[in-house]
């Protein structure tokens, strides 16, 4: 490939993956202009990247069931009288990702770095908004809460840090540049500094202990390390999220959730909305009731939704929906074991997407942000192919 179609490629990357990343995964609900201009571009950020794509298109069942997945969501949606346009806008930034992923195969090196570049400037830039405006850029009039630029409600934060370093650390294992090892450890700082300032112990708690997962990815046991804190992730959505188990006569739990993560047993009254989630599914376990809005969770849930990302997928589309996004998570792991060799990186990856999931057991961050973790499962021979023939 030769140099000048080598920036254009680069270039095409970056404009697209701004647009795509400043929609998607950044909040400009305050900033009207800014959330007007970017949703109209990320449509013709669609038109132009499926002319593109249309030209050889891949269509693997990888794609296949993430289509079924957004046609029972959307399905569901418009029985349940949701909010149809979030599912269709939704739909259209996956679509974008998958096909740019599609489209630069064999140059992911190329967008990764775009998606890198977009993520670790929002993530500065947050940081210094944080630094002028802790509290919040804006204050909620009716609940009081700050909302800031990298994810609105400050919890949201630690999903974007994770996606960011773990595009990072890819990066690094296939790369010799040093800015790759530079940025890494301004991303760690920057990202353990901005959770302090805005008080969110589960996204300081959640990266310390991916830190510690990221060392032990480069012992020689790393893929038994992924499956045990697998295992710890379903235990505890067993135990706390579904069961709703009295915690408070483990000492060790009780030092953790109120020392450590600074909330009561309750979990900031997050067990509730766990019951509340438990029986509507119960009355629809089929369909859900699709996307709702604020207003739909609050008058049916008395909360602002299900804190909980499986029972969140299950309130949107029932127990089909839950199957259809597990078999796109088993499709993508066999898609990366049944490769060939693999190596760390892979485990690099689990790691980062498991910490997210454990965090979803309190939070649901976009999904766009979830997805893009389970397409890089999914490159993953690709990613690897690539960085080794450039590295």
């Amino acid at each position: 490939m030769n140099v000048k179609r080598i920036y254009i490629k680069q270039i095409c990357a970056l404009i697209v993956m701004f647009i795509l990343l400043s929609h998607a995964a950044i909040v400009f609900e305050h900033f009207l202009p800014l959330a007007i201009f970017f949703s109209a571009a990320r449509y013709l950020c669609f038109i132009c990247v499926a002319v593109v794509y249309l030209k050889q298109p891949k269509f693997s069942w990888f794609e296949g069931l993430w289509l079924i997945f957004f046609v029972w969501l959307l399905l569901t949606t418009i029985l349940g009288r949701g909010v149809v346009a979030h599912v269709i806008g939704s739909a259209i930034d996956l679509s974008i990702l998958m096909m740019m992923f599609n489209i630069y195969r064999d140059d992911l090196q190329i967008l990764l770095k775009a998606i890198l570049v977009v993520l670790s400037f929002y993530i500065y830039l947050n940081f210094l908004l944080l630094i002028k405006y802790p509290l919040g850029i804006w204050i909620d009039p009716i609940s009081l809460n700050g909302y800031y630029l990298l994810s609105g409600n400050y919890n949201g934060m630690g999903a974007r840090f994770i996606c960011a370093m773990t595009t990072n650390l890819i990066l690094i294992r296939y790369n010799k540049n040093v800015f790759y090892r530079f940025n890494f450890i301004l991303l760690i700082v920057i990202s353990f500094g901005s959770a302090l300032i805005v008080g969110s112990m589960t996204t300081l708690a959640s990266m310390l202990i991916l830190l510690i997962l990221w060392m032990c990815a480069k012992s020689k046991q790393h893929k038994k390390v992924v499956i045990a804190f697998f295992i710890l992730y379903i235990v505890v959505q067993i135990v706390v999220v579904f069961t709703l188990s009295d915690l408070s006569n483990s000492k060790l739990v009780v030092y953790i959730v109120q020392n450590i993560m600074h909330k009561n047993l309750t979990f900031t009254s997050r067990s509730f909305l766990w019951a509340n989630s438990a029986d509507l599914i119960a009355q629809s376990p089929f369909l859900g009731y699709g996307f709702q809005d604020k207003v739909w969770n609050a008058l049916h849930m008395n909360g602002p939704g299900a804190h909980n990302f499986v029972y969140t997928i299950l309130l949107y589309g029932g127990f089909p929906l839950l199957i259809l996004f597990i078999s796109i998570i088993i499709y993508s792991i066999r898609r990366a074991y049944h490769s060939g060799e693999t190596d760390n990186v892979l485990s690099y990856i689990f790691m980062g997407t498991n910490v997210l999931f454990f965090m979803m057991i309190f939070e649901y961050y976009t999904f766009f942000l979830i997805a893009y973790m389970i397409l890089l499962i999914n490159f993953y021979p690709e990613i690897r192919r690539n960085g080794i023939e450039n590295g």
